[in-house]
């Protein structure tokens, strides 16, 4: 799986349970969140999903208690300005995935537990695919009498679904989840394609927040992760960004500002001389093959 700035910063905050348990708490339904013991959460390793079903995606799946059974929460980051129209087919196939994992394990479960799939989406457009397979079903020309038969037979499946299109910064705000869990999830939605103006104008906004980051144990860690993303996804100048920083907010949050963008220059030479060693590599071979 291409790991992308989204998905970099998306599984930074949300694999730590502690961020995790509060956004799972606020998108499931209020009965199940209130029932289930959030001291509880764990992230369970990637292996536990088919890799020939991952696509350029991130998702996390965790474990958590439901009174005396473990259940599986399954989040799956959407980051695209449009759905898709597929997804229900593909997110069925990674619950499939998840119980083959169980069932394969020793001893072996004497039924599948239960698994919770959730779609969280960021884009510009609101959320329009199929939440549920039957929503996929060819049935068209079969008649009422005829469908009413053969549908009960087809996998029954939906998913859940929070999109941030309609949110705004306030909305965002008011989530009761962690304040890094605010950053992030604003970042994911307002940053991308933002001016570099729009994206100052954010980090003023935002800068009592990133304060409280920046308090809280791993905050300079954390604030270094958010400038990492700002720095990959926009064209704001890193000099420019560093000095409103340092202005706004403190001159330790400017510095991991500046240790961001430190990072993302070696990145970038270390991917131009591997890119080098291919194209050299591709030359020679060519030359070989004319020889």
């Amino acid at each position: 799986m291409a790991n992308s700035p989204h998905d970099a910063l998306f599984r930074y905050t949300f694999s730590q349970p502690a961020h995790a348990a509060a956004l799972l708490a606020v998108l499931l339904p209020p009965a199940l969140a209130a029932a289930i013991d959030w001291s509880t959460l764990k992230l369970c390793p990637g292996t536990f999903l088919d890799r020939r079903l991952r696509r350029q995606q991130s998702d996390l799946l965790f474990s958590v208690m439901l009174g005396r059974r473990r259940i599986y929460l399954y989040l799956l980051l959407e980051h695209k300005s449009r759905s898709e129209r597929w997804v229900a087919l593909q997110m069925l196939g990674y619950v499939v995935s998840i119980w083959k994992s169980l069932w394969r394990q020793r001893p072996r479960p004497r039924r599948l537990p239960l698994v919770v799939p959730v779609v969280l989406h960021h884009g510009k457009g609101g959320w329009t695919a199929a939440m549920q397979i039957v929503d996929l079903l060819d049935s068209e020309g079969v008649s009422a009498e005829v469908a009413a038969a053969v549908v009960p037979l087809q996998p029954q499946f939906r998913y859940l679904v929070k999109s941030f299109a309609d949110c705004s910064p306030e909305d965002v705000r008011g989530m009761a989840i962690s304040v890094l869990g605010k950053l992030t999830m604003a970042a994911l939605q307002f940053l991308p394609l933002a001016s570099p103006q729009q994206v100052l104008e954010g980090v003023v906004a935002w800068a009592e927040l990133v304060r409280q980051v920046m308090s809280a144990p791993s905050g300079h860690e954390a604030i270094e992760a958010i400038s990492h993303y700002i720095l990959s996804t926009s064209r704001v100048d890193p000099e420019v960004l560093i000095e409103v920083v340092d202005r706004e907010i403190d001159r330790e949050a400017s510095m991991k500002v500046k240790t961001a963008a430190q990072r993302l220059r070696e990145e970038g030479k270390a991917e131009g001389k591997a890119e080098g060693k291919a194209q050299g590599r591709a030359e020679g071979q060519v030359l070989g093959a004319i020889r």
